[in-house]
């Protein structure tokens, strides 16, 4: 299967405080903040983000909170969470 994923970029560093435009975005349909954010992160990931950088983005003081957002999803449960949000 080819996807293609557009990932819009804003200026705030930070995306954790789910008031950025691109988590407004994403948390419209009222899914918890933390699935939107591990989506995000899990898609960076993917896409060949360094780990560190995932962390900084998403605001965590250690990058093992990171680890666990990135652990909680498997490839079946993105699949089926990001055919949902399209």
């Amino acid at each position: 299967m080819n996807a293609s994923v557009s990932v819009v970029c804003y200026k705030s560093k930070v995306l954790s405080n789910g008031k950025s435009p691109l988590m407004l975005r994403v948390t419209k349909d009222r899914k918890p903040k933390y699935v939107s954010l591990g989506i995000f992160a899990s898609i960076l990931k993917n896409t060949g983000v360094n780990i560190a950088l995932i962390s900084q983005a998403l605001g965590h003081q250690d990058i093992k909170t990171t680890e666990i957002y990135l652990s909680k999803f498997d490839d079946k449960q993105m699949d089926e969470i990001m055919s949902n949000l399209l």
